[in-house]
């Protein structure tokens, strides 16, 4: 490889690894949005009484799941 194809390969390399990034972080942000609703899930059916140990608790995991 000549220093003239290092030259023109790194910008392209370059690009393909930013490109690369934003979609690591866009999946990132769903993640985290996804846990937040999990959050506020989990808490208003703790506080309304509705979460018990059990088959309950499964349940809002794999709907959040099914959503990520």
């Amino acid at each position: 490889m000549t220093e003239q194809d290092v030259f023109f390969e790194v910008p392209s390399s370059i690009d393909r690894l930013s490109e690369e990034s934003n979609s690591l972080e866009f999946i990132y942000q769903r993640k985290l949005e996804a846990l937040s609703e999990l959050k506020q899930s989990f808490l208003q059916k703790a506080f309304s009484g509705e979460l018990t140990a059990g088959k309950e608790v499964s349940d809002v995991i794999r709907n959040k799941e099914e959503v990520a």
